[in-house]
């Protein structure tokens, strides 16, 4: 099964698309739809995913995603299983937002990307 398709978080209320994932080089690329401030962003997402033990029975996955035009950016780590057929990845990350006068505010996320 690929890690490609879309996963909504419930608990932060994001949308993280995968659109691509290679399994030869464990690349994955695509979007998370994210609200920041009552405003809603669309990242672009780059990342990596490795499979612990060579069969495809769980995954590590990281990705981060930025947006262009605004300093928000995030980064999550997690685990994916396969046996599941990737239903759910459950990850902790972390949003860094720069605001115009140059302060930064880091927000820990977490929750369950469940596949929709």
């Amino acid at each position: 099964m690929s890690l490609v398709g879309t996963y909504v978080n419930a608990n932060t209320g994001e949308t993280l698309n995968i659109t691509e994932a290679v399994d030869d080089g464990g690349t994955l690329s695509g979007t998370l739809k994210t609200t920041v401030d009552g405003k809603t962003y669309t990242l672009q997402v780059s990342g990596r995913y490795h499979y612990y033990d060579s069969h495809q029975s769980s995954t590590n996955v990281t990705f981060y995603a930025t947006v262009s035009g605004a300093a928000v950016y995030e980064a999550w780590s997690g685990i994916g299983q396969a046996s599941s057929d990737y239903s759910e990845l459950q990850m902790m990350g972390s949003r860094s937002i720069m605001s115009s006068n140059s302060s930064t505010e880091v927000v820990g996320l977490g929750g369950v990307f469940a596949r929709s």
